[in-house]
């Protein structure tokens, strides 16, 4: 088979769609290498990777995009006679042909389910786009199957066509220490860790809360280390870090390159990562690589992605957020059982088995 996998999020984010695109491709590359690949990217100058790829730029903002799903990519694959075309941010080219089959990623629904989270007119484009795309798509994936249960509720007449495909552990996420990474970000040790762009949905502001209350109950000082980007909606998380009782301690290191982060997971006294809504979570897979002991939510989908690997908390509680932060660091005997545990659950999730789980959907629906 010729199958195409729609690659822009290699060239325009660095968020977790490019982590997934990014693994996917390779992944893919690896497990069916029977199949014919077709990469089509916008040619910004994203990563490099050892596959030829199609580059196709857009031009002229959102029109410009528009033009280049809906009549240059689709004539592209039309040409090359592509069988199937995967499109990994769930709103893909437009007339495709009918022979082509369409596998759509859904990473989660919360623009549906949690607009509040989200930038008004991106959701309501989703509110009125991913409807279409999903009524004419051949195949859906999700990352876990807590969302792929959420698309059937939302959108029944997906039900006999949705796969879940869990996410994998990016090879390299393991345990790895290197104080002069740490000197790079100005990290200072010991200090907790959060990882992930800065946006509503990821509870910054009760994860600080949460802090707060830990350090009033340890009997020494620990910071709070944030790597990720500000996202959007972020006036009301700018203001409790500018108020933060112990904001000195607090370390918004921004964007970190791929090859530092498994250092500042393994280095790290814990990942607290509070989120409100997840579609899977891979800084708790990534935690567990590198050994590092995790403190999560007990909702959507993080409960399966951590299993008993982690500690569950209500992210609505930042005292129940603080009391986990102090048994993590004050038990020496829970944090080894939680490494352990986690060394062991990473170990079953692996890119490979995403890419061979997609191709077996995909196989049974040429059949």
């Amino acid at each position: 088979m010729k199958i195409a996998i729609i690659a822009d999020a290699l060239d325009n984010q660095y968020a977790g769609i490019h982590v997934f695109t990014r693994a996917l491709i390779l992944a893919l590359h690896r497990v069916g290498s029977e199949h014919e690949l077709i990469v089509v990217r916008t040619g910004k100058g994203g990563p490099e990777l050892d596959i030829s790829d199609l580059r196709i730029p857009a031009f002229g903002g959102r029109l410009g995009q528009i033009y280049r799903l809906g009549w240059q990519v689709p004539r592209l694959l039309r040409r090359l006679g592509a069988d199937v075309v995967i499109e990994p941010r769930h709103v893909g080219p437009f007339n495709l042909p009918r022979r082509t089959l369409r596998v759509t990623v859904v990473h989660d629904l919360g623009w549906l389910t949690a607009p509040h989270f989200h930038p008004t007119f991106p959701a309501l484009l989703q509110r009125l786009l991913v409807p279409l795309v999903l009524r004419r798509t051949d195949l859906v994936v999700t990352n876990s199957h807590w969302t792929a249960q959420d698309v059937q509720e939302h959108f029944p007449s997906c039900k006999q066509k949705t796969i879940a495909a869990p996410l994998g552990l990016t090879p390299g996420f393991a345990p790895r220490q290197d104080p002069d990474v740490l000197h790079k970000y100005g990290i200072r040790e010991p200090y907790l860790l959060f990882v992930s762009t800065l946006e509503p949905r990821k509870n910054i502001k009760g994860l600080l809360e949460a802090y707060t209350q830990a350090r009033k109950l340890l009997q020494q000082p620990i910071s709070l280390v944030l790597a990720g980007k500000m996202g959007w909606k972020t006036g009301s998380i700018k203001r409790a870090l500018r108020q933060h009782p112990y904001r000195q301690d607090i370390i918004h290191v921004g964007y970190v390159e791929a090859r530092d982060l498994p250092v500042l997971y393994t280095m790290a006294k814990a990942l607290v990562y509070p989120s409100w809504y997840e579609g899977f979570g891979l800084p708790v897979l990534e935690s567990f690589g590198c050994g590092t002991p995790v403190i999560t939510s007990n909702v959507t989908s993080l409960p399966e992605v951590a299993g008993d690997a982690a500690l569950l908390v209500d992210p609505a509680d930042a005292g129940a957020i603080a009391r986990s932060i102090v048994r993590v660091i004050e038990d020496a005997g829970l944090r080894q059982k939680l490494i352990d545990r986690g060394r062991e659950r990473a170990a079953g999730y692996t890119w490979d088995r995403t890419a061979r789980i997609i191709l077996e959907g995909i196989q049974q629906r040429v059949l």
